[in-house]
This record gives C-alpha cells, structure tokens and sequence, in this order.
C-alpha cells in the first residue's frame, strides 16, 4: 500500500502489503528501475502521437476544445498470473512484454 498525500492507503498491485515487489511483477519492475529520468515521459508522448497519426482517437466534445483525443494507452503492461491447486503459473505480460 501506498499513502497518498491524505494519508489514505491506496492499492499497489506491484507491491505486496510489506512493501516488496511481488514475484509476477519482478520483470517490470527490473525494466522500470532501468529506465533513465524522463524516458517513460517520452515514451508515452511517442505512444500519443502515434495513435495520433494513425487516427486512433476518440472525440472529446466536453472536454475544453472538444477535438479528438488519442486512445489512453499506458506504457506499463498489465500482468496476468495464475495459481491453481497450489500451483502457481508462470506470468505472462498482456502485451508481451520482455520479448
């Protein structure tokens, strides 16, 4: 769990109630640690102006301006794990990450 700046706790699935990172998430973690100062900024910007270009965009007509948005995108990979009858299944990154 994470504080917020109220000092209420919100959910971190990455880490685990102790403040580890969980196994699944080692991978990401290992990535984003990696990273340099500012390069998750860039690529996401790159990410926008892709879909941009590419016309995936919704419209935003309530928004100030209401021109088109592109899609929300998050860099991060969404992890999906698995244990069954004890077992635990080895994680798998939904968009493939760490090929």
């Amino acid at each position: 769990m994470v504080d917020t700046a109220a000092h209420h706790p919100i959910f971190d699935e990455m880490r685990g109630l102790d403040g580890n990172v969980r196994p699944p998430f080692s991978g990401i973690e290992h990535w984003l640690s990696k990273m340099p100062d500012g390069e998750h900024g860039r690529m996401q910007l790159q990410a926008d102006l892709l879909y941009e270009r590419m016309g995936i965009t919704f419209g935003s007509y309530g928004a100030a301006g209401g021109h088109e948005r592109s899609i929300p995108f998050d860099l991060i990979p969404r992890v999906f794990w698995a244990s069954r009858n004890g077992i635990s299944w080895k994680p798998a990154c939904a968009n493939g990450c760490g090929r």
